[in-house]
């Protein structure tokens, strides 16, 4: 899972609050994540957004929310995005393409670790 925190500029939190009552607007506020979550069973990555919510007038409630991503162009993007790429390794560093014998578990110039039954 990736997450990342979204700031948002005072236009966006204008647009944002359209249609809350004045008590809301007042006494609450949002922290909104971006979380990119794996969905193992259907080798897929998805986006929602995440919403957290206080509201320090009705005694620091709080309210969480996520949103699923609908847009078909942004997850295929995600697919490309965080799909890692399998490299077969036979006798280079993927790395730095040091060449390795089928022995070594490690690069000897970068350090990256390498599985041996991918060799």
């Amino acid at each position: 899972m990736y997450v990342t925190h979204r700031s948002l500029k005072k236009e966006e939190v204008l647009q944002e609050t359209k249609g809350m009552n004045i008590i809301n607007r007042l006494y609450s506020f949002h922290s909104d994540y971006e979380v990119i979550g794996y969905l193992i069973d259907a080798n897929l990555y998805r986006k929602y957004k995440m919403r957290i919510t206080n509201n320090i007038f009705f005694f620091m409630q709080r309210s969480l929310q996520f949103t699923l991503e609908k847009d078909e162009e942004v997850n295929k993007q995600l697919q490309k995005d965080y799909t890692s790429k399998i490299s077969i390794i036979i006798d280079k560093c993927p790395a730095c393409k040091t060449t390795i014998t089928k022995k070594e578990t490690n690069c000897s110039s970068c350090g990256l670790m390498i599985n041996d039954k991918s060799i």
